[in-house]
């Protein structure tokens, strides 16, 4: 007898009229293109980025989910109410994590990996006005006992 091994379903966009929004909950994260139109520059960008992580998308359970027909009205659109271009990344839970009005990359480290450098804690690496910034989150309590207790108009106090 023969054995024989599927091979994953090869990584493309979905159109929204075509998967429900409530089959994602908790197996899938999607990642929703939104556009007015098919032919919006800012779309056709997008697409160009996205189609680059196409293999980790793949390996993040990530859906790629693209809207561009408005009269249509999704029920994508009815819950995310995007306005002309838009990209949402929401998480298993289908809650939006990140909204861009702009093309640009792809959150790097969202979800978070285990290549995390912050091991494994939520951060994600975006774009601010072409500068790479980094944020995370650390545990306040961390950030209040290393610096200087300071009283109002930058007075240091000394504990007691």
């Amino acid at each position: 007898a023969q054995t024989t091994t599927a091979e994953p379903a090869a990584f493309a966009p979905v159109v929204a009229a075509d998967t429900a929004l409530d089959a994602q909950l908790f197996v899938m994260r999607p990642v929703v293109v939104f556009a007015d139109s098919p032919n919006d520059p800012n779309f056709i960008r997008q697409m160009e980025l996205l189609a680059r992580a196409y293999p980790d998308l793949q390996e993040r359970d990530v859906i790629l989910v693209t809207d561009t027909d408005p009269a249509a009205n999704s029920e994508w659109r009815h819950k995310l109410r995007p306005r002309g271009f838009s990209l949402v990344i929401m998480d298993k839970d289908l809650r939006p994590v990140i909204r861009k009005l702009t093309p640009g990359p792809c959150v790097r480290s969202w979800p978070p990996s285990t290549s995390c450098p912050c091991a494994g804690k939520r951060c994600w690496n975006a774009t601010r006005r072409g500068a790479r910034a980094e944020f995370s989150k650390t545990p306040h309590r961390f950030l209040r006992r290393n610096r200087p207790l300071t009283g109002g108009f930058g007075i240091t106090q000394t504990p007691e």
